[in-house]
Order: structure tokens, then C-alpha cells, then sequence
């Protein structure tokens, strides 16, 4: 992906803290933080798959 630290501490920080981003009037992420913030996503979904009991 050659993404930056920045890059990657941006997608971490929206990933943990979306909705106070966008009350701080933070722009939707896009690009290579949003393609890391899908991939992170992917990897947690399938590492922690829902518990359907």
C-alpha cells in the first residue's frame, strides 16, 4: 500500500474515533487511509468473527 505512519495513525485514529472526527468537522477519510481503514477492518472482522449465540 506504501502508506505513511501518518497514514496508518490517521486510519487507526478514525477506526477508533469516527464520530468525534466528524463533530470536529474532520473530512470523510479517503484514499490510501480509507483503503487502510478497510483493510483493518477486514483483518478484525477475521480474527474476531461475530458471536452469533
Amino acid at each position: 500500500m506504501n502508506a505513511t505512519s501518518a497514514e496508518l495513525t490517521e486510519a487507526m485514529n478514525w477506526i477508533a474515533n469516527d464520530e468525534a472526527l466528524i463533530s470536529d468537522g474532520h473530512h470523510l477519510p479517503a484514499g490510501r487511509v480509507a483503503a487502510l481503514i478497510d483493510a483493518l477492518e477486514q483483518a478484525d472482522q477475521a480474527l474476531n468473527p461475530p458471536d452469533f449465540e
